[in-house]
């Protein structure tokens, strides 16, 4: 069984304490992160940041200043830590003609996916 979870993206300038100031707005809030992926690419970094309540965590953001550049749906799956767990996964999905559009592997060997077909996803996982 999935966990529905909304994933916010921020964008922001790629600099110590950018994400910090994320994190702080999130917390003073009292909204834990389920997931975060956070890259830096020519200056901008861009966070993808997951919530239980995506609604609470944008409304948070945009209260500290924050602009929340893009929102997805994505699911947890709890996955076996064994070889070979993630490829017999996304070799399914692939099969069902799923194109993955975000893949993370979050603590506790949860995975952290989204993709366009958001139906088909949720039916598989």
């Amino acid at each position: 069984m999935a966990t529905e979870l909304k994933v916010l993206q921020v964008s922001l300038e790629d600099r110590p304490g950018a994400l910090a100031d994320v994190a702080g707005a999130i917390a003073a809030a009292g909204i834990n992160v389920e997931a975060v992926l956070a890259y830096s690419v020519g200056g901008q970094t861009e966070a993808h940041l997951a919530f239980v309540d995506g609604e609470a965590a944008r409304s948070a953001l945009e209260g500290a200043g924050h602009r929340v550049a893009g929102e997805r749906n994505a699911f947890v799956v709890q996955m076996e830590d064994r070889v070979g767990a993630l490829a017999e996964l996304t070799q399914r999905l692939a099969g069902a003609g799923v194109n993955l559009s975000l893949t993370h592997l979050a603590t506790n060997n949860r995975l952290l996916l989204s993709a366009d077909d958001e139906g088909t996803l949720r039916s598989l996982v």
